[in-house]
C-alpha cells in the first residue's frame, strides 16, 4: 500500500509500470498500457498493486483525491489506447475517482483476459455569463478485453466497454452514455506485421438509441535493417475517408496522402 501526495502531478497507471514480461501476455512487447493521468493542484493518490514477472494474475486499486481552488482543465491523456475523455474547466473543482483493474493470463488457452473499472465524484463552479454555476458530476466506465495468442504469428483482440457521464447543476441534469465493442487481429510474419481492427460505437444521450457508428482501421509496419528501420503504412476510418502515412525510424521523416 502506497500513499502519495503532489502537486500539478501527473500520474501513470501501475500496469503500465510492471515487467515487460507481464505487459506481453496482454499487448504483446509492441505496445503496453500508455495512459496518464495530469492533474492540476493538490492531489492524494494510495494505490495497492500486485504483479510478478512469473505471475498470471495482476492487479491494482487507486484511490484519488483532487482540489484545485484555481481555475483549470482537468483532462486525460491518452495515447495509442482506447479509452473515454471529459474535460472539466472551472473557478475551482474537486473530485474522487476509484479504479479497480486487473489481468488474469490463462496459458491453457493461451488468452488474456482485461477487467477494468472506475468511478469519479467530482464538483466544480463554472462561471456563466458572470454567475457562479454549482456543478456535480458523476462518471462510471467499464471495460472487458480479452487477447488471444495462436502460435506466436496471430493476435485476436476483443472488448467492450460502456461509460456513463451525469452532470447536477441546480435541478438540471445531463446525462451521456457511451457504448462500443472492437475486434482486433494482427499477423506477425518475418518482419511484418499487418493489423486490422472493427469498432462499433454507440453514442447515447439521456435514454436515446442513436444508429452505431463502425470504424475500420488497417496497418502493416515492416522492419528493413533488423529493427533499426521500420516502414509503416495505416489507413484509418477506411469506410468513410481514407488516409495513408508512411513512416521510417522514430518519426524522422513521415508521408501521408488522405482522399
Amino acid at each position: 500500500m502506497v500513499v502519495t501526495y503532489g502537486y500539478n502531478a501527473s500520474y501513470s497507471t501501475l500496469l503500465g509500470l510492471l515487467p515487460r514480461a507481464v505487459l506481453t501476455s496482454f499487448r504483446g512487447s509492441y505496445e503496453g498500457e500508455p495512459l496518464f493521468r495530469v492533474y492540476y493542484g493538490h492531489s492524494a493518490l494510495a494505490f495497492y498493486s500486485y504483479g510478478m514477472p512469473t505471475s498470471r494474475l495482476t492487479a491494482e486499486v487507486a484511490l484519488l483525491y483532487n482540489f484545485n481552488p484555481r481555475p483549470s482543465v482537468l483532462r486525460n491523456v491518452v495515447t495509442a489506447n482506447r479509452s473515454f475523455s471529459y474535460v472539466m474547466v472551472g473557478k475551482r473543482n474537486d473530485m474522487l475517482d476509484l479504479s479497480v483493474k486487473g489481468d488474469l493470463f490463462i496459458p491453457s488457452l493461451m488468452t488474456n483476459v482485461r477487467v477494468e473499472m472506475q468511478g469519479t465524484q467530482g464538483r466544480y463552479a463554472q462561471y456563466v455569463n458572470g454567475a457562479s454555476l454549482d456543478v456535480r458530476s458523476r462518471k462510471a466506465f467499464a471495460s472487458l478485453v480479452t487477447r488471444t495468442r495462436v502460435r506466436s504469428v496471430l493476435d485476436v483482440q476483443l472488448g467492450a466497454s460502456w461509460s456513463m457521464l451525469r452532470l447536477d447543476a441546480q435541478g438540471m441534469r445531463f446525462t451521456h452514455h457511451d457504448m462500443s465493442q472492437f475486434i482486433e487481429t494482427q499477423l506477425h510474419v518475418g518482419p511484418a506485421r499487418v493489423g486490422i481492427s472493427v469498432d462499433r460505437v454507440e453514442v447515447g444521450i439521456e435514454r436515446t438509441h442513436p444508429n452505431a457508428i463502425y470504424l475500420l482501421d488497417a496497418e502493416v509496419e515492416v522492419d528493413v535493417i533488423q529493427s533499426r528501420l521500420t516502414f509503416y503504412v495505416e489507413g484509418r476510418n477506411l469506410m468513410n475517408s481514407r488516409y495513408y502515412s508512411q513512416k521510417s525510424g522514430s518519426n524522422i521523416e513521415t508521408l501521408s496522402m488522405r482522399y
